[in-house]
């Protein structure tokens, strides 16, 4: 069986912004059309969630965030692989704090 690489990260070095914008912009319902500008604002704000396997990026979600009491979880599906509570929430609950 081959070895698959599977990370979760909050770098936003490593979100593929024309990845999120092109399905948040062609493929959901409730953000169709919204532009790259907008998009790229709302991850620069946000504490982001970017699933990789084997260093291509198939899952995305953002949290909107006071970083200090308040979170609000805005999953997006990318590549036909769902970022759901099955990968989202269990790696938000690892402990990891950001500052």
């Amino acid at each position: 069986m081959a070895h698959v690489d599977i990370q979760i990260t909050t770098d936003p070095a490593r979100v593929d912004v024309d990845l999120v914008h092109r399905f948040l912009s062609e493929s959901s319902y409730w953000a169709r059309g919204r532009s790259r500008d907008v998009v790229l604002r709302s991850i620069q704000n946000s504490l982001c969630f970017t699933l990789l396997v084997d260093d291509q990026q198939v899952g995305f979600a953002r949290v909107a965030t006071d970083r200090a009491v308040f979170g609000y979880l805005n999953p997006a599906h990318n590549r036909q692989t769902t970022f759901t509570s099955t990968i989202a929430l269990p790696a938000m609950r690892t402990g990891k704090r950001e500052p």
